[in-house]
């Protein structure tokens, strides 16, 4: 959807994805911007929002999304 929505859209539009992980166990926090979001895109309401690394608790963010993806 995100590519097909750049076509139709304009790639201006559309917020970069920065990786696609498999599982939750998968995220490197190091790797991440100081502000992301986390998003399950299999359902309504999976988000996650990290506006500041420094006290995002990235295991507590690991749960929430292994019982999203159950």
């Amino acid at each position: 959807m995100h590519e097909y929505s750049k076509e139709k859209l304009g790639k201006d539009i559309c917020i970069p994805i920065i990786k696609v992980y498999n599982s939750p166990d998968e995220i490197r926090f190091n790797e991440l911007p100081e502000k992301f979001v986390l998003k399950c895109n299999h359902g309504y309401k999976m988000n996650i929002i990290c506006d500041n690394k420094k006290t995002f608790d990235l295991e507590d963010a690991k749960i929430k999304c292994k019982e999203w993806l159950k």
